[in-house]
């Protein structure tokens, strides 16, 4: 989802398309492999139930005992409706837990300090207001705190949820293709830089919450072009901390490039409309499938789910996988 593409909607159709690739073009270096993350390197559905409940403890360690996974996702709900303009994933999910700790009072300071990370004057001055009854002010402040533990145990989840031959279909491709860069473009907040396994495979992450990008996340083009863009300043060999991005045909990498994902909108489809050749990693699941943990609206996914046949439909795979094992030999197919 996050995401995410955090609503990570299946919508794979893969009845509809028989395999295989489409006649390949004349040989070309690999020069930047990029990735989804959620649900292509890892289930998402276990990856952010884990963190929840991590969530969860955490809220009823600080006082919010009556706290549920329900909860958090119906108060995720309101504030998206009630929200004149679009918000990230992350600042929802805080405000959330900001408003489950509305109606809690820190009986002890010290397990607000904990969760919160105060610095010793923070702590201070909470010690005051909490005497005076004015501690709401530290809600914003313990909701961060604990949207730190979501993050957290969103990697370590994910690190141990790992596809099987996850990390050594990266690290193969990365032992056949040296020169090239690796990426992962995530509407979520995933990162394989956080992740043991996969840290060192890894060249840099794009979400689609980055400064630069949101609230351009996939399918959007402009996540792509800052992908894009660090590729090519990695490629270059200079620093991409304040990458803007750019039209596609203004880059080196971008003639070598094949984008891997599960979903036929957000990855295929948009990334094929930026130039990539793509791998579709269909896992033949329900596409009409929405996981437990999205908070988008039926319309949403039913427009999505159309979307994804359209894509499938339209010719935009040119490989599709069944498991991301086979993605060293796919990339030989499609003459890299």
């Amino acid at each position: 989802m996050h995401s995410t593409n955090v609503d990570a909607f299946a919508c794979h159709a893969h009845h509809i398309y028989a395999g295989g690739s489409l006649p390949s073009a004349e040989s070309t270096p690999l020069k930047l492999l990029t990735f989804d993350l959620d649900d292509t390197l890892w289930p998402t559905a276990a990856v952010v139930a884990s963190a929840n409940s991590a969530l969860v403890q955490g809220l009823r360690e600080v006082g919010a005992e009556a706290a549920e996974v329900s909860s958090i996702q119906d108060r995720i709900r309101t504030i998206r409706q009630a929200s004149p303009t679009k918000l990230s994933y992350s600042n929802m999910r805080i405000l959330a837990v900001e408003s489950l700790l509305a109606d809690v009072a820190p009986v002890e300071i010290s397990s607000w300090a904990a969760v919160g990370n105060f610095s010793a004057a923070d702590a201070v001055i909470a010690e005051d207001w909490v005497r005076s009854g004015s501690w709401e002010a530290l809600r914003g402040k313990v909701a961060e705190g604990l949207f730190s533990v979501w993050l957290e145990e969103r990697h370590a989840a994910a690190e141990a949820s790992l596809f099987p031959g996850a990390a050594e279909a990266l690290q193969h491709c990365r032992d056949d293709h040296p020169e090239c860069i690796i990426g992962a473009v995530t509407n979520a907040r995933g990162d394989p830089k956080c992740m043991p396994s996969l840290c060192e495979l890894f060249d840099f992450t794009v979400s689609g919450e980055d400064p630069e990008v949101f609230p351009h996340a996939k399918p959007a083009p402009r996540i792509f072009e800052v992908a894009l863009t660090k590729a090519e300043q990695l490629h270059m060999g200079c620093d991409f901390n304040s990458s803007s991005g750019g039209a596609p045909d203004t880059y080196r990498v971008h003639q070598g490039w094949v984008h891997v994902g599960d979903c036929l909108v957000n990855d295929v489809d948009a990334s094929k409309a930026m130039g990539a050749k793509t791998v579709w990693l269909d896992f033949d699941s329900d596409e009409d499938a929405s996981p437990s943990f999205s908070t988008a609206s039926p319309e949403v996914v039913a427009e999505r789910c159309a979307a994804a046949a359209a894509a499938l439909s339209g010719g935009r795979v040119d490989k599709q996988i069944g498991d991301i094992r086979e993605l060293p030999s796919a990339l030989q197919d499609l003459c890299y």
